[in-house]
């Protein structure tokens, strides 16, 4: 395999992770921290609740959000240090842009079990700060899945 195709193999795999993280995180997040119910009694109440969540989130929605994120990172990529450390800082700041950006963007009508279409407010005071760490754990594994699979194609 040439070093342009396993780089490529790499960072869509590494965007399937983030993408993965982000919506899943940000589920995860709200089912044990967020105002939306009660918590959680156990474990399999909240992995049912963190499924729950992320399978409510309407299609737009899990689309824009990867879109944005693939634009900033790849976009940027070459611009910003390929050292692992100032890379996930950079990353995990476009992971949390991307959920800005989605939650702005994204119409009322297609934003079904995330922002104005779950609370009725595009930027709920209470799951704003759950919104921008989803964004920005997926950022972080987009860095270090990308960066794994990099080491192993050497």
């Amino acid at each position: 395999m040439t070093a342009d195709r396993s780089d490529l193999r790499c960072t869509l795999t590494a965007l399937l992770a983030a993408w993965v993280t982000m919506v899943f995180g940000a589920s995860l997040l709200m089912a044990a921290f967020g105002p939306l119910g009660p918590e959680p009694a156990n474990l399999q109440e909240l992995a049912r609740a963190v499924w729950k969540g992320a399978d409510d989130m309407g299609p737009a929605v899990k689309l824009l959000l990867i879109a944005f994120f693939a634009l900033q990172v790849l976009g940027g990529w070459r611009a910003a240090s390929q050292r692992t450390g100032p890379r996930m800082a950079v990353d995990a700041g476009a992971g949390a842009l991307a959920m800005l950006l989605t939650l702005a963007a994204v119409p009322e009508s297609l934003s079904r079990g995330f922002g104005v279409g779950l609370t009725g407010a595009r930027f709920d005071p209470a799951l704003l700060p759950i919104y921008l760490c989803g964004g920005a754990f997926g950022g972080i594994v987009f860095t270090l899945s990308r960066a794994r699979c990099r080491s192993r194609q050497k």
